[in-house]
């Protein structure tokens, strides 16, 4: 018989920030747009928060305190401010609509300033670390540097995508086999996007209406999807009722358009239709963001209810009824192998990528990560599946660390001196490195130990002596490393 733990806290959270900033301005972008009137010019800012997976954990949970666009000459605007809870882990492969500020001071942004706090993380094994066993470094405040400054244009949206690498944030420091130290410095990647129609954005919330004329209704999200600075903060609304959309209550709807390319799961994963949305649902909705005339999503992927996500390996190829047989990781409270049912309406993709596969993709000893609903009362056990991510064989990244000699922009390859593991003697070995043209080299530098700068640089800026972690995969012919991320010290 299969046992679930804690199946709430393996419900999907989805949190990829397409995060709209507007909040609490305190200040102004580096050449400010002013209009004729004299009044601050604004534009439209979106960030999708997102993560990659992390081999060792099933959950990395903090809380996001503030976000906040920091200019050169020292104005800011505060994007966020408060208490939300995320887990990085859920966030695998999706990006979540986070908040929305539609009227930033145009103007130009160095620096995006993230402050977090009280990181848990669980192991694989369900095994929990938390409190004293985890150094937060800086106390959890980054400044996020990207490669080009943020430009606010007025009038104009901007997407501005956040990508929280838990698997490189976390470092662990065995001075003591029985009580480790883990290290968290969250490294995040800054990517602005200006073909964000193309990007899956996610919102969890509740349905409060339904327009059958025009097929869509309107989502209600517990967070504030908006924060205006014209609308008042703190504004609460009731989920019975009508609603007013030009309330301050708005600042927590958005539209959710339906169309014939829209998959619908019902409460018991079986595909669905429109018919089977009810005002009072709960809802995860995945669409494209759009900006024809006020904000809203065009779904592509609609779960209504409670639905999971369970990691693992595929131990059978799918069969003549669209079944195949799943091996979940340990750590997600399910234990022994599962029927997997995979339906015309199932979304297959690869991770990464982002292409999309066919059944006959679903071969054993695949890793695939899937999204759907557990029928216990089944024999076997069923897990009806929404959505499936297959892991490429390539998508798993080799970790060195080391010192870094003889840089060569030209060529853009350098020697690397490994780090020999604690309490060993190890010869010196110099391995060839070869940052790939696509590579992300961030700098990572620390105020002393109240601050944590992270910096998208070039080549050029590596020295001899630097102390790096680099992150990529062996070249089948042996030699050399190809690095397509390099974490500088």
């Amino acid at each position: 018989m299969k046992t679930m733990k804690s199946i709430g806290s393996v419900f999907l959270i989805f949190i990829s920030l397409s995060l709209f900033l507007t909040s609490i301005l305190t200040g102004c972008g580096s050449s400010t747009s002013v209009n004729s009137e004299g009044s601050v010019r604004t534009g439209k800012v979106a960030i999708l928060l997102t993560d990659g997976p992390a081999s060792d954990f099933s959950e990395v949970n903090v809380t996001v305190n503030e976000v906040s666009l920091l200019s050169d000459d020292g104005g800011s605007v505060i994007l966020f401010s408060g208490e939300r809870r995320v887990n990085l882990l859920a966030l695998q492969e999706v990006e979540d609509l986070f908040t929305v500020t539609e009227d930033v001071p145009a103007g130009t942004y160095g620096k995006i300033r993230l402050m977090v706090s009280e990181p848990e993380f669980v192991k694989t094994d369900g095994q929990p670390v938390t409190g004293s066993q985890i150094h937060l470094v800086a106390n959890g405040k980054i400044d996020l540097v990207p490669e080009h400054p943020i430009e606010v244009i007025a009038g104009e949206a901007l997407v501005v995508s956040l990508d929280c690498d838990a698997e490189k944030s976390i470092f662990i420091h065995v001075s003591n086999q029985n009580d480790p130290v883990y290290q968290f410095r969250p490294v995040v990647f800054v990517d602005v996007l200006h073909d964000f129609d193309t990007r899956l954005v996610s919102v969890r919330g509740k349905i409060i209406s339904i327009d059958p004329s025009t097929h869509s209704f309107l989502l209600w999200r517990t967070h504030p999807i908006f924060n205006l600075s014209k609308t008042g903060l703190g504004a609460d609304l009731e989920e019975d009722g009508p609603v007013d959309v030009n309330s301050p209550a708005r600042r927590y709807l958005i539209r959710v358009d339906v169309t014939d390319d829209t998959h619908i799961f019902d409460e018991g994963g079986q595909p669905g239709d429109f018919n089977s949305l009810e005002a009072g649902q709960g809802v995860h909705v995945r669409g494209l963001l759009s900006f024809e005339d006020e904000l809203h999503l065009k779904a592509g992927l609609i779960e209504i209810g409670r639905f999971i996500r369970l990691a693992g390996e595929i131990t059978s190829g799918i069969d003549e009824g669209g079944r195949f047989g799943f091996r979940p990781d340990p750590g997600f409270g399910v234990t022994g192998e599962l029927q997997v049912q995979v339906y015309d309406e199932t979304l297959l993709f690869e991770a990464v990528t982002r292409q999309r596969l066919n059944p006959e993709d679903l071969v054993a000893g695949k890793r695939v990560l899937i999204e759907g609903v557990l029928d216990l009362g089944a024999e076997p056990d069923l897990f009806h599946a929404a959505l499936i991510i297959v892991k490429p064989q390539e998508f798993t990244l080799t970790h060195l660390k080391g010192t870094l000699f003889e840089p060569d922009p030209d060529s853009r390859t350098f020697l690397l001196s490994q780090d020999c593991p604690t309490g060993l003697n190890c010869p010196t070995v110099m391995l060839n490195i070869h940052v790939m043209p696509y590579a992300v080299i961030l700098r990572i530098n620390s105020e002393g130990d109240t601050q944590v700068s992270v910096e998208q640089v070039p080549f050029e800026v590596l020295e001899n002596g630097d102390r790096v972690n680099v992150f990529g995969k062996y070249d089948p012919s042996g030699s050399p490393f190809h690095a397509t991320v390099v974490l500088v010290d």
